[in-house]
């Protein structure tokens, strides 16, 4: 695909895998290749085939979990089951500064601190300073019912105060006009929602 989108020009970014997912059909995967090592020796061999490909590319990195985890990477731990830690020059130096971490949310907070505190342990730690690995992050999924109320609920709200603050980049999934009829959509607008 690498190579295939080098005449669009507005392909800008890859993501190597969306939203890794535990093998629950087949736990035999789970021991073996659902893990921190085998995730980081994938995403480097993928890394080395976009680079390869179109060198142009920035390049996104998933956690686990759907994508809801990142913590390992950006804290520094060990990438079980083994013992080494993430590192971007591992990527090669034609990819490391062409990395993008990227996360998942989709479940209710109780509250908007409560939201953070996951955020932030989850992956946002890398945007402060304070982490060991410090890469731009973006939120690259999350949504809820386009409704007359979803936009104004906890969530909704967290988010839209959360992710600037954080001067993180997002993408909402998705839009779609089936989500709602057009007077849903007039009503939410009048009340700055839409």
């Amino acid at each position: 695909m690498a190579e295939h989108g080098k005449s669009w020009p507005n392909l800008m970014s890859m993501s190597l895998q969306n939203e890794l997912r535990q093998p629950l059909l087949n736990l035999t995967f789970f021991d073996t290749s659902y893990n921190w090592e085998r995730r980081y020796q994938f995403t480097q061999l993928g890394a080395a085939a976009v680079v390869a490909a179109n060198p142009a590319l920035l390049i996104f990195l998933s956690g686990i979990d759907s994508d809801t985890k990142l913590d390992a990477v950006v804290q520094g731990r060990p990438l079980t089951p083994g013992t080494a830690l993430f590192d971007a020059a591992g990527f090669g130096a034609a990819a490391a500064d062409r990395l993008v971490l990227e996360l998942h949310t989709y479940d209710a907070p109780a509250s908007c601190s409560a939201m953070e505190a996951r955020l932030y342990a989850s992956g946002f730690q890398a945007l402060d300073g304070t982490a060991r690995t410090t890469l731009p992050l973006m939120m690259t999924e999350f949504g809820f019912a386009q409704d007359e109320r979803g936009w104004g609920d906890v969530y909704a709200r967290c988010l839209a105060k959360y992710l600037p603050r954080q001067n993180a980049g997002w993408m909402i999934w998705v839009l779609v006009g089936s989500y709602m009829s057009g007077r849903r959509c007039r009503t939410m607008m009048r009340a700055g929602g839409c």
